[in-house]
């Protein structure tokens, strides 16, 4: 008889926020998209766990949204595209510095995201993450 861990997946969101604050003290970080009044710039992060990748680690698909807007009300997308850029590029450096993740890599973005009115910039990341 084979003994396999027991797999224990965690939310992967709060081990970056932290660090993500720091780094990019103009953006407001959370895990759920706010309503606020111009201007702002936010960015959501959205862990979608996948399947298990390894006896002691599952796969991690990290969405991140980010969302610049004007005081006039208007999208900025440029802005946000160059924000979602350095996000991503932050998770992909450090997210493996952290102990529950083995690895980060890129899938895709930014690209663009319709937010209600305006346009914001969406980026996946890839993570293998700790779960046992």
């Amino acid at each position: 008889m084979s003994m396999r861990p027991i797999i224990r997946p965690q939310r992967v969101e709060p081990l970056l926020l932290d660090g993500l604050r720091g780094a990019f003290p103009d953006l407001r970080f959370g895990t759920v998209s706010q309503p606020l009044e111009p201007p702002y710039a936010q960015c959501t992060l959205h862990a979608s766990m996948q399947q298990q990748s390894t006896p002691i680690s599952v796969s991690c698909r990290l969405g991140l949204t980010v969302d610049i807007v004007r005081e006039d009300g208007t999208g900025d997308w440029q802005q946000a595209s160059e924000q979602c850029s350095q996000v991503l590029s932050w998770v992909l450096e450090h997210a493996p510095e952290r102990s529950a993740f083995l690895s980060a890599s890129y899938e895709s973005g930014p690209i663009r995201q319709p937010i209600e009115r305006h346009l914001g910039a969406y980026a996946v990341a890839l993570l293998d993450v700790l779960a046992v």
